[in-house]
């Protein structure tokens, strides 16, 4: 069996130092990961990086927007949270006031910033 050189394990999310091994705690009916780094002589650091699935708690508080909660594993997170906003913001318009709309203004300013950058590097 053939050991794993540091520069090809997988880093940490949390600390960015190399991941040696995955553990899994079963909470309930929640299973949670954490990422260990073997540091020697027995001795181990352990970094927690969220639920298997999503965060279930925080996820039931934002069901009206639609958004559930990942933990770092999840490399499709930002752009699931980006899509559940953008589709919420049609009910956020119709409920504007004037500081919402000055809001969603800077915000929409901000997208079509972002957009053009995303359009030069795609």
């Amino acid at each position: 069996m053939s050991k794993t050189s540091e520069a090809e394990k997988p880093l940490c999310p949390r600390c960015g130092n190399p991941i040696s091994w995955y553990e899994k705690r079963r909470v309930g009916n929640q299973t949670y990961i954490y990422a260990v780094h073997y540091l020697g002589k027995k001795k181990v650091r352990k970094c927690y990086l969220g639920p298997l699935g999503s965060y279930e708690y925080v996820s039931r508080t934002h069901v009206r927007e639609g958004l559930s909660f990942y933990g770092p594993l999840n490399e499709n997170r930002l752009l699931e949270y980006a899509n559940a906003l953008l589709d919420t913001l049609p009910s956020l318009i119709k409920k504007r006031t004037n500081k919402k709309r000055e809001k969603l203004e800077e915000l929409v300013k901000k997208m079509e910033k972002t957009l053009k950058e995303l359009k030069s590097v795609l």
